[in-house]
């Protein structure tokens, strides 16, 4: 496998795991407060109301979010396309590590949300 593809498949995949829940949620989105599937949080669980406002903009926020970070990958993605082999390489080196902490910070970013929305429309 090529350099190019290594550094498309990890840059890519990492959205892709953001919209499709997303995508998911506001599909299919959980009906009633379970403890299976869905924005699962003591506060997301308090009520009906909570529980489906909770999962409609968790859903929203998973595809909004997934999509701007594919654009921005897919940029980068055709800027490293066209660099030496040496930079492709530092490219993966950096980028595979740091595009691993922008996924945990945007779910961090998500839940916060969340969670801050949460309590100033329920309490």
């Amino acid at each position: 496998m090529s350099l190019i593809a290594k550094i498309a498949i990890g840059m890519l995949i990492q959205p892709i795991m953001l919209v499709i829940p997303g995508l998911i949620l506001k599909a299919w989105p959980p009906r009633v407060i379970n403890s299976i599937y869905g924005y699962r949080t003591p506060r997301s669980s308090q009520s009906q109301e909570a529980w489906d406002y909770a999962n409609r903009l968790a859903g929203k926020l998973f595809v909004i979010l997934g999509c701007l970070q594919f654009l921005v990958f897919a940029l980068l993605l055709v800027i490293a396309w066209h660099q030496p082999e040496e930079i492709q390489q530092r490219i993966y080196d950096i980028g595979m590590p740091l595009s691993a902490v922008l996924l945990v910070l945007l779910m961090v970013l998500i839940i916060a949300w969340v969670e801050i929305d949460l309590k100033k429309k329920f309490g």
